[in-house]
């Protein structure tokens, strides 16, 4: 299987400047690593230097990695936080930078800008896990067509369970795509888990990708893929 990496450098240049990494826990991948998991496919895209939506963030995130070696081509572009929708896509001329290199921008829901029902069902899918409740909540990032190099994504939290990923898959028309969004992986015994919710367990992670490999009717690629394959 492969997958696509959004790397934000400035965590791997500069760890000290981020709270995330207090100690030397939690430490960031290296230059190294980045550069083995391109070589043996695995897509690496932006996701800002410093985890900022401007043109100059971005600019340096392509300059960093390109000082470590990544090969920048067609490069695509993850929104910190989702910040970036459709409508303000160009904000600070980052769509324009992006399309010029052949990339694309790849974001997400945002529950301050869903209204309150869409909040209320997202915080009662935090509760009760429901199937249904997760297929609605994430039925419009499905892909059906690609008019514009501009995805949206289904983000996995900590609550979200492999039976309820395995419906939406199971119930998208043939021919349609989705993106799963993982922050981190986690063993039970890690430091940080079951702090937050942008991170999802090990053991939960290997039985999707089990399912992924196992379904011969799926397809798993990366998003630059995704984007050829859709054209």
């Amino acid at each position: 299987l492969t997958a696509t990496l959004n790397v934000t450098s400035g965590f791997i240049l500069y760890p000290e400047k981020f709270s995330c990494f207090p100690s030397g826990e939690n430490k960031p991948m290296t230059s190294d690593n980045i550069l083995e998991c391109q070589k043996n496919g695995i897509e690496i895209a932006l996701h800002g230097s410093m985890h900022l939506n401007t043109k100059q963030d971005v600019l340096s995130n392509i300059d960093e990695l390109k000082s470590m070696g990544v090969n920048v081509d067609n490069i695509g572009f993850a929104s910190p936080c989702s910040h970036i929708t459709f409508e303000n896509k160009n904000a600070d001329g980052i769509w324009d930078l992006i399309i010029k290199m052949g990339g694309y921008i790849r974001s997400g829901r945002q529950l301050r800008r869903e209204g309150l029902f869409y909040t209320f069902c997202s915080v009662l899918d935090s509760i009760i896990h429901s199937k249904w409740l997760f297929r609605y909540l994430n039925k419009r990032n499905i892909i059906k067509e690609i008019k514009e190099p501009f995805f949206l994504s289904v983000a996995i939290y900590s609550y979200t369970t492999v039976a309820q990923i395995k419906s939406l898959i199971k119930s998208m028309p043939n021919d349609s795509s989705v993106i799963l969004m993982f922050h981190s992986i986690l063993k039970t015994t890690d430091k940080g888990y079951g702090v937050d919710k942008w991170y999802w367990e090990e053991n939960k992670f290997s039985n999707l990708l089990d399912f992924l490999n196992n379904e011969k009717s799926i397809n798993v690629c990366s998003t630059k893929d995704l984007l050829i394959i859709k054209k």
